[in-house]
């Protein structure tokens, strides 16, 4: 409800400011009035669901305060950081390369926005119930389960990147940006990576381990940096997507490690899953390389899209990673969550 009242508002004060004349500045303001109406709703939100007593009623913080703003100053840092992380690729390719450079570059990333999705949904829905309390513990379960569930999806996403780039490009960006295809697949790791990323790095929050997660940031940025400053004056923008490859193969590792070692995991089936997906993924881009991504045949294409889903699962099948009561229980868990949500609203 609050996003959609966000959103919502924010699209029609960004229109309505543009249309009577206020340009690019109207727009930029109608999302803060967007912004604004999501924070109220969500006050509101939390005094029906907590009390009007969680509203302060005074100025001094005291000793909870103070803690949670030392915390927070350590996420400033860690936040920080990864955002240098995700622009500095632009900064470096518009200084060598130019503004063109930097579109090519730019608009694959994008799309990778839309492809973190599942990670951010599966992570803001597992890392709270990390969170230590007087009567609660980890729920490492929650967590063991939500990164087994990634590491399938994202290597089926990353096999459709790697095997479909210039089909993606073409159809989201257009024609113009035919060069971006070579970004975007290079830039497949990092993709593989985001999903789970999300997971760790936000669990890590919860898990009260943020300052063991700022040497982590700041190593990213750095080895970003470098390899940029290196590879994309010469082999353009590819370098940039090598450089943001090589620093998230360090981000995610580290905050895995972090996590194993406040929940004491044992990471020994987190790594057969990701054998096994790898090779399901492997089998996937391969059926969709040999089927081809030509628009003019999109029958073909469809096929080989159809044709790799089902090599996906038979090689995860045949691997012993999703059985097939597994996937049974999930089929039949849908339909019962519909009808739990409209008994509920009814």
């Amino acid at each position: 409800r609050v996003a959609f009242a966000e959103s919502t508002v924010e699209l029609i004060a960004s229109v309505a400011l543009v249309l009577a004349g206020a340009g690019a500045t109207g727009a930029a303001f109608g999302r803060a009035i967007g912004y604004s109406v999501g924070a109220v709703a969500c006050i509101l939100l939390l005094v029906r669901a907590l009390g009007p007593g969680i509203i302060p009623t005074r100025a001094r913080l005291g000793g909870e305060g103070r803690r949670i703003a030392g915390y927070a100053g350590i996420l400033l840092v860690v936040d920080g950081a990864y955002t240098a992380f995700t622009q500095i690729d632009v900064l470096i390719i518009a200084g060598y390369l130019g503004a063109s450079s930097v579109g090519i570059f730019s608009a694959p990333v994008r799309l990778t926005v839309l492809l973190g999705y599942p990670g951010s949904a599966v992570a803001f829905g597992v890392a709270p119930r990390l969170a230590r309390g007087p009567s609660s513990v980890p729920n490492v379960e929650a967590f063991t389960t939500g990164l087994r569930v990634l590491l399938i999806v994202q290597a089926a996403i990353t096999a459709f990147i790697l095997g479909w780039a210039p089909l993606l490009v073409r159809v989201a960006l257009g024609p113009r940006f035919h060069e971006s295809a070579s970004v975007l697949r290079a830039l497949g790791p990092y993709i593989f990576l985001m999903g789970f990323g999300a997971l760790v790095s936000v669990s890590a929050n919860y898990l009260g381990e943020a300052r063991r997660r700022v040497p982590v940031a700041i190593a990213t940025l750095v080895i970003n940096c470098a390899i940029d400053l290196v590879l994309v004056p010469r082999i353009g923008v590819v370098g940039g997507a090598w450089g943001t490859d090589a620093a998230f193969a360090v981000y995610v590792p580290a905050h895995l490690w972090i996590c194993q070692r406040a929940l004491g995991l044992d990471l020994r089936p987190a790594a057969v899953t990701f054998a096994r997906t790898a090779l399901a993924g492997s089998a996937l881009t391969g059926v969709l390389l040999l089927f081809g991504d030509s628009l003019h045949r999109w029958w073909l294409t469809a096929l080989g899209g159809v044709v790799g889903a089902i090599v996906f699962g038979l090689v995860l099948w045949l691997t012993r990673e999703v059985s097939v009561s597994e996937a049974r229980a999930l089929l039949a868990e849908l339909p019962s969550r519909r009808t739990v949500g409209l008994a509920g609203r009814t």
